[in-house]
């Protein structure tokens, strides 16, 4: 992850219009890729550009849908 772009964990909710704990817990499942820099007590991620990305396409309801719906996202392709 050293040479790609990278977002935090803000950087990210911003991107996807949701909060930072939804992001936290994304990671936590395994639905976002992140990497844990684990510089204090609580988690310090960086997410790739290119898995936030796939998730906020994955995650885009059709223009013709009038109601919300709670939706699986699906797995992230691995990115090593």
């Amino acid at each position: 992850m050293s040479d790609e772009a990278v977002l935090t964990v803000a950087e990210a909710a911003a991107v996807l219009k949701c909060s930072k704990q939804t992001v936290t817990r994304l990671i936590r499942k395994g639905r976002l890729p992140a990497t844990d820099l684990g510089t204090s007590r609580r988690s310090n991620y960086r997410l790739p550009v290119e898995g936030v990305l796939h998730i906020q396409t994955a995650a885009a309801l059709p223009a013709s849908s009038s109601r919300p719906t709670r939706r699986k996202l699906p797995p992230v392709p691995s990115l090593a």
